[in-house]
C-alpha cells in the first residue's frame, strides 16, 4: 500500500509542470503576436516609402509640350556658353540656332521633306565662303561654327537669332526653368569640357521630346521633362 500512495503523490507535480509549461508557451505566443504584427506594419511602411521614392519623377512634374528644334537651339546655346564663357549670350544663341537648323535640314533630307542641295548653288556658296577665310572657327557639339562678331556665318551669310523666338516657343517661365536646369546640370562637367563636347548631342537625343519616327513626327510637338534633362546631362 505505501508504494501506491507514493505513486499517487508523485503525479500532481508532473501535471502541474505540464500545465505551467503550456501556460508559458501560450503567453510566449501572445507576446510574440504583436511583435510580428509590428514587423509586418514596419515592412509595409518601408515598401510604401520605396514605391513613392522610386516613382518616375517625370510623372510628378508637368511636362512642356514643344517641338524639338527650339529645344536643340537652347541646348546648343547653353553648351556653347559653358564651353566658351567669354562669348556673349547672343553669340551662343546664334550658335544654337545654327545647330538646330543644320540638324533639321539633315533630318528633312533623310525623310524626303527637304530637297537635296543644288550643286551649282553649293559651288557658288563655296566661292563666297573664301572671303570668310581667317575668321575664327569654334566647335560646339561637333559642329564647326565660323564666327563673325556675334554672328555665325551660315551658307555664306551672317546668321543671327533672337532669344525672343525661344520665349515665344517655350513661354517665358518654361524657358527660364529649362535654361536653369540645363545650366546646373552642365556644371557637373566643369574640368571635363572636352568630353562634354563629344557627348552633348547624344545627351540631347536622350532628353529631347519624343515624337513619331519619320515623316509623321516632322514638326510635331512632344513632351519635354526637366527630370530627363537632369538625368541625361548630369555627370555621374
Amino acid at each position: 500500500m505505501p508504494p501506491n500512495r507514493t505513486r499517487r503523490g508523485a503525479a500532481p507535480p508532473s501535471s502541474s509542470r505540464k500545465r505551467k509549461a503550456t501556460d508559458d508557451a501560450t503567453e510566449e505566443k501572445k507576446e510574440a503576436r504583436p511583435q510580428k504584427a509590428r514587423k509586418r506594419s514596419t515592412s509595409s511602411t518601408n515598401m510604401n516609402q520605396t514605391e513613392i521614392s522610386t516613382e518616375s519623377a517625370d510623372k510628378l512634374e508637368k511636362p512642356i509640350l514643344i517641338n524639338r528644334s527650339p529645344v536643340l537651339e537652347l541646348w546648343g546655346a547653353c553648351v556653347a556658353s559653358f564651353l566658351h564663357p567669354d562669348m556673349s549670350w547672343n553669340a551662343c544663341i546664334n550658335i544654337g540656332s545654327s545647330i538646330a537648323t543644320l540638324t533639321a535640314i539633315a533630318k528633312g533630307r533623310s525623310i524626303g521633306k527637304i530637297a537635296e542641295p543644288d550643286p551649282d548653288k553649293q559651288a557658288e556658296r563655296k566661292k563666297k565662303g573664301k572671303g570668310d577665310e581667317g575668321l575664327p572657327i569654334i566647335r560646339v557639339m561637333g559642329f564647326p561654327m565660323t564666327m563673325k562678331g556675334d554672328a555665325v556665318v551660315f551658307k555664306g551669310k551672317e546668321r543671327t537669332a533672337r532669344e525672343a523666338n525661344l520665349v515665344r516657343k517655350f513661354g517665358e517661365e518654361n524657358l527660364g526653368k529649362v535654361k536653369t536646369t540645363m545650366g546646373k546640370a552642365l556644371e557637373s562637367w566643369r574640368g571635363d569640357e572636352g568630353e562634354l563636347d563629344k557627348s552633348a548631342f547624344h545627351m540631347y537625343e536622350r532628353f529631347r521630346p519624343q515624337v513619331p519616327k519619320g515623316q509623321q513626327g516632322w514638326g510635331r510637338k512632344g513632351e519635354l521633362h526637366l527630370s530627363k534633362i537632369e538625368g541625361a546631362v548630369r555627370k555621374s
